[in-house]
Protein backbone atom coordinates (compact mmCIF):
# COMPACT_ATOMS: atom_id res chain seq x y z
CA UNK A 1 0.00 0.00 0.00
CA UNK A 2 0.95 3.19 -1.09
CA UNK A 3 1.06 5.72 1.65
CA UNK A 4 1.44 9.32 1.45
CA UNK A 5 1.55 13.06 3.47
CA UNK A 6 2.18 15.81 1.25
CA UNK A 7 2.09 19.85 1.33
CA UNK A 8 -0.94 21.55 0.09
CA UNK A 9 -1.25 23.19 -2.87
CA UNK A 10 2.07 22.37 -5.01
CA UNK A 11 2.32 22.68 -8.53
CA UNK A 12 1.36 19.73 -10.65
CA UNK A 13 4.50 18.38 -12.88
CA UNK A 14 3.84 18.70 -16.23
CA UNK A 15 5.08 15.45 -18.12
CA UNK A 16 8.54 16.74 -18.91
CA UNK A 17 8.91 17.12 -14.92
CA UNK A 18 8.31 13.29 -13.88
CA UNK A 19 11.65 12.05 -16.24
CA UNK A 20 14.12 14.19 -14.50
CA UNK A 21 13.31 13.20 -11.77
CA UNK A 22 12.92 9.65 -11.98
CA UNK A 23 16.54 9.62 -13.16
CA UNK A 24 17.74 10.53 -9.84
CA UNK A 25 15.51 7.77 -8.28
CA UNK A 26 17.20 5.00 -9.66
CA UNK A 27 20.46 6.02 -8.09
CA UNK A 28 18.40 5.59 -4.95
CA UNK A 29 18.63 2.14 -3.25
CA UNK A 30 15.87 -0.07 -2.94
CA UNK A 31 14.16 0.72 -6.05
CA UNK A 32 12.84 -0.88 -8.88
CA UNK A 33 11.83 -0.41 -12.34
CA UNK A 34 8.64 -2.24 -13.50
CA UNK A 35 10.39 -4.97 -15.43
CA UNK A 36 12.60 -6.09 -12.11
CA UNK A 37 15.04 -4.46 -9.75
CA UNK A 38 17.07 -2.01 -10.37
CA UNK A 39 21.20 -2.36 -9.79
CA UNK A 40 23.10 -0.02 -8.70
CA UNK A 41 24.60 2.45 -10.93
CA UNK A 42 28.01 2.36 -12.17
CA UNK A 43 29.35 5.48 -14.20
CA UNK A 44 28.87 3.21 -17.17
CA UNK A 45 25.42 2.33 -16.91
CA UNK A 46 23.92 6.12 -15.64
CA UNK A 47 21.96 7.41 -18.14
CA UNK A 48 19.91 9.91 -16.65
CA UNK A 49 17.01 12.17 -18.53
CA UNK A 50 18.28 14.78 -21.10
CA UNK A 51 21.18 16.21 -19.37
CA UNK A 52 22.49 18.45 -22.21
CA UNK A 53 26.16 18.73 -20.93
CA UNK A 54 29.23 18.32 -22.72
CA UNK A 55 31.75 15.93 -21.01
CA UNK A 56 34.32 17.88 -22.63
CA UNK A 57 33.53 21.68 -21.66
CA UNK A 58 35.79 23.56 -20.21
CA UNK A 59 34.92 24.68 -16.46
CA UNK A 60 34.57 28.39 -16.04
CA UNK A 61 36.65 28.24 -12.57
CA UNK A 62 38.75 26.10 -11.26
CA UNK A 63 37.27 23.84 -8.41
CA UNK A 64 38.45 23.78 -4.57
CA UNK A 65 41.06 20.96 -3.79
CA UNK A 66 38.40 17.85 -3.55
CA UNK A 67 35.46 18.73 -5.58
CA UNK A 68 34.00 18.33 -9.20
CA UNK A 69 31.94 20.49 -10.91
CA UNK A 70 29.77 19.19 -13.47
CA UNK A 71 30.99 20.39 -17.18
CA UNK A 72 28.48 23.37 -18.19
CA UNK A 73 27.30 23.89 -21.60
CA UNK A 74 29.26 26.09 -23.90
CA UNK A 75 28.13 29.68 -24.41
CA UNK A 76 26.91 31.51 -27.88
CA UNK A 77 30.10 33.69 -28.88
CA UNK A 78 29.89 37.46 -28.99
CA UNK A 79 28.01 37.73 -31.74
CA UNK A 80 24.80 35.77 -30.56
CA UNK A 81 21.55 37.43 -29.90
CA UNK A 82 21.49 38.60 -26.51
CA UNK A 83 19.46 36.43 -23.87
CA UNK A 84 15.55 37.25 -23.31
CA UNK A 85 15.38 40.53 -20.64
CA UNK A 86 15.61 39.39 -17.26
CA UNK A 87 17.59 36.34 -17.62
CA UNK A 88 21.44 35.92 -16.98
CA UNK A 89 24.24 35.17 -18.88
CA UNK A 90 25.53 32.36 -16.11
CA UNK A 91 24.45 28.99 -15.70
CA UNK A 92 23.81 27.39 -11.98
CA UNK A 93 25.87 23.79 -11.52
CA UNK A 94 26.90 21.70 -8.21
CA UNK A 95 30.35 22.09 -6.52
CA UNK A 96 30.26 18.79 -5.28
CA UNK A 97 32.94 16.90 -3.14
CA UNK A 98 35.00 14.17 -4.36
CA UNK A 99 35.96 12.58 -1.62
CA UNK A 100 35.15 12.51 2.17
CA UNK A 101 36.59 10.21 4.97
CA UNK A 102 34.31 7.08 4.85
CA UNK A 103 32.76 7.94 1.63
CA UNK A 104 33.86 6.62 -1.74
CA UNK A 105 32.97 8.28 -5.24
CA UNK A 106 31.06 5.78 -7.44
CA UNK A 107 29.91 8.53 -9.59
CA UNK A 108 31.90 11.62 -11.18
CA UNK A 109 30.88 13.68 -13.55
CA UNK A 110 28.24 11.20 -15.59
CA UNK A 111 25.64 12.72 -17.40
CA UNK A 112 25.31 15.81 -14.76
CA UNK A 113 25.65 13.26 -11.95
CA UNK A 114 28.06 12.75 -8.94
CA UNK A 115 27.76 10.91 -6.25
CA UNK A 116 29.32 9.43 -2.84
CA UNK A 117 28.69 6.11 -1.46
CA UNK A 118 29.04 4.56 1.93
CA UNK A 119 29.62 0.88 2.91
CA UNK A 120 26.56 0.92 5.26
CA UNK A 121 24.39 1.80 1.74
CA UNK A 122 24.57 5.34 2.59
CA UNK A 123 24.68 7.71 -0.63
CA UNK A 124 24.86 11.48 -1.55
CA UNK A 125 23.81 12.08 -5.13
CA UNK A 126 23.70 15.64 -7.29
CA UNK A 127 22.38 15.70 -10.81
CA UNK A 128 21.96 18.86 -12.92
CA UNK A 129 19.52 18.93 -16.00
CA UNK A 130 18.94 21.93 -18.38
CA UNK A 131 14.73 22.24 -17.93
CA UNK A 132 12.17 23.85 -20.18
CA UNK A 133 10.57 26.73 -19.02
CA UNK A 134 8.07 27.31 -22.41
CA UNK A 135 5.07 27.10 -19.40
CA UNK A 136 7.38 28.03 -16.29
CA UNK A 137 6.00 29.94 -13.42
CA UNK A 138 9.54 30.81 -12.31
CA UNK A 139 11.75 29.22 -10.21
CA UNK A 140 9.31 28.37 -7.18
CA UNK A 141 6.89 26.89 -9.30
CA UNK A 142 9.27 24.97 -10.83
CA UNK A 143 11.14 23.89 -7.57
CA UNK A 144 7.69 23.15 -5.85
CA UNK A 145 6.57 20.91 -8.80
CA UNK A 146 9.35 18.04 -8.23
CA UNK A 147 7.72 17.05 -5.32
CA UNK A 148 4.03 15.89 -6.58
CA UNK A 149 6.40 14.71 -9.70
CA UNK A 150 8.92 12.72 -7.24
CA UNK A 151 5.87 11.24 -5.62
CA UNK A 152 4.39 9.71 -9.00
CA UNK A 153 7.86 8.72 -9.95
CA UNK A 154 8.46 6.66 -6.40
CA UNK A 155 5.29 5.20 -6.89
CA UNK A 156 6.30 4.04 -10.72
CA UNK A 157 9.68 3.01 -9.22
CA UNK A 158 7.70 0.25 -7.01
CA UNK A 159 8.06 1.91 -3.42
CA UNK A 160 5.75 1.15 -0.55
CA UNK A 161 4.41 2.64 2.64
CA UNK A 162 6.16 6.06 1.14
CA UNK A 163 5.77 8.79 3.83
CA UNK A 164 7.20 11.85 3.36
CA UNK A 165 6.83 16.00 3.94
CA UNK A 166 7.63 19.19 2.27
CA UNK A 167 9.40 22.50 3.46
CA UNK A 168 11.36 25.87 1.68
CA UNK A 169 14.62 25.28 2.93
CA UNK A 170 16.68 28.85 3.93
CA UNK A 171 19.42 27.03 5.78
CA UNK A 172 21.01 23.74 3.59
CA UNK A 173 22.44 24.85 0.60
CA UNK A 174 25.18 27.53 0.50
CA UNK A 175 26.47 29.33 -2.91
CA UNK A 176 30.17 28.83 -3.56
CA UNK A 177 32.25 29.85 -0.22
CA UNK A 178 29.64 29.62 1.53
CA UNK A 179 28.82 33.20 1.31
CA UNK A 180 24.88 32.79 1.09
CA UNK A 181 22.03 30.81 1.29
CA UNK A 182 20.06 29.53 -1.87
CA UNK A 183 16.66 28.85 -1.45
CA UNK A 184 15.55 25.21 -2.40
CA UNK A 185 12.49 22.86 -1.82
CA UNK A 186 13.08 20.10 0.32
CA UNK A 187 11.51 17.12 0.74
CA UNK A 188 12.23 14.67 3.98
CA UNK A 189 11.06 11.45 3.31
CA UNK A 190 10.96 7.61 3.72
CA UNK A 191 9.79 4.20 2.35
CA UNK A 192 10.45 0.69 1.93
CA UNK A 193 12.44 -0.83 -1.06
CA UNK A 194 11.08 -3.12 -3.91
CA UNK A 195 14.26 -5.11 -1.67
CA UNK A 196 11.47 -5.13 1.63
CA UNK A 197 14.28 -2.82 3.74
CA UNK A 198 13.51 0.83 5.19
CA UNK A 199 14.86 3.42 4.04
CA UNK A 200 14.91 7.27 5.07
CA UNK A 201 16.37 10.04 3.03
CA UNK A 202 15.86 13.98 2.26
CA UNK A 203 16.12 15.73 -1.15
CA UNK A 204 16.51 19.03 -2.68
CA UNK A 205 15.32 21.02 -5.24
CA UNK A 206 15.92 24.19 -7.19
CA UNK A 207 15.33 25.09 -10.32
CA UNK A 208 17.01 28.21 -11.74
CA UNK A 209 14.72 29.26 -15.32
CA UNK A 210 15.84 33.10 -15.53
CA UNK A 211 19.52 32.11 -17.10
CA UNK A 212 20.22 31.66 -20.36
CA UNK A 213 20.58 27.88 -19.61
CA UNK A 214 17.45 27.00 -17.56
CA UNK A 215 18.44 24.54 -14.89
CA UNK A 216 17.04 22.04 -12.56
CA UNK A 217 19.27 21.19 -9.35
CA UNK A 218 19.26 18.47 -7.24
CA UNK A 219 20.79 17.01 -4.14
CA UNK A 220 19.82 13.57 -2.47
CA UNK A 221 20.73 11.33 1.19
CA UNK A 222 19.47 8.01 1.47
CA UNK A 223 20.83 5.65 3.97
CA UNK A 224 18.80 2.37 5.18
CA UNK A 225 16.80 3.44 7.88
CA UNK A 226 18.85 2.28 10.42
CA UNK A 227 22.23 3.91 9.19
CA UNK A 228 20.96 7.06 8.71
CA UNK A 229 23.53 9.87 10.12
CA UNK A 230 21.72 13.05 10.23
CA UNK A 231 25.61 13.96 11.66
CA UNK A 232 27.08 13.36 8.24
CA UNK A 233 24.87 15.03 6.71
CA UNK A 234 25.60 18.05 8.12
CA UNK A 235 29.51 17.50 7.25
CA UNK A 236 28.72 15.93 3.61
CA UNK A 237 26.85 19.38 2.97
CA UNK A 238 29.71 21.87 3.91
CA UNK A 239 31.21 20.69 0.72
CA UNK A 240 28.41 20.78 -1.56
CA UNK A 241 27.24 24.13 -2.82
CA UNK A 242 26.14 25.40 -5.97
CA UNK A 243 28.05 27.86 -8.35
CA UNK A 244 26.55 30.86 -10.17
CA UNK A 245 23.10 30.62 -8.70
CA UNK A 246 21.45 33.67 -9.34
CA UNK A 247 18.96 34.97 -7.71
CA UNK A 248 19.65 32.93 -4.17
CA UNK A 249 15.92 33.48 -3.45
CA UNK A 250 13.22 31.86 -5.34
CA UNK A 251 11.06 34.99 -6.00
CA UNK A 252 13.65 37.41 -6.39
Amino acid sequence: MLRTTRSPRLPRPTAATIPAVLSLLLLAPGLAACDGPLQQPTPATISPATPDVSPGSERTSASPAGTTTTPMPSWPDDGSPAPPAGTTADVASWDFPTSAPGWTAAVRDQDGVNQLTRADGCQLTSQQNPVDTAASGGDRQESESRIEASRQAYEQAGVTDLSYSSSEDVASIHGLGGSSIVETIRMDLSYTGADGNQYTGVRWFRAFTRMRTPMLLQLSYFCPAPAYDATALDALLKDVSIIGASPTGMDG
